[in-house]
């Protein structure tokens, strides 16, 4: 059975600002019944952790900015020539 998770692509990335900008809109499968997301990255040795974001919904599309130092420095550790891959999932409460 394949998770339910989305897989986003960044959509902006500032060089001088030092963030990624992630942008998405969840297919009504992938929906969150309470609007809210957790987001996995790829680390170095291809596992996904959770990623910490400043996320907020415009017009029924979330937006997350995501520091650069996320992606450099602990648990990541990307290099440079690395992608940037991210998952998301909707946040369920038991």
């Amino acid at each position: 059975m394949l998770s339910m998770c989305l897989a986003v692509r960044a959509d902006h990335v500032d060089e001088n600002q030092c963030y990624v900008k992630l942008k998405w809109k969840a297919p009504d499968r992938f929906k969150s019944e309470n609007g809210e997301y957790r987001l996995q990255v790829r680390d170095s040795q291809k596992n996904y952790v959770p990623l910490a974001a400043n996320c907020r919904t415009l017009n029924d599309q979330m937006e997350c900015t995501v520091p650069m130092s996320t992606f450099i420095g602990a648990p990541v550790y990307l290099r440079e020539s690395e992608p940037i891959l991210v998952k998301v999932l909707p946040f369920i409460n038991f």
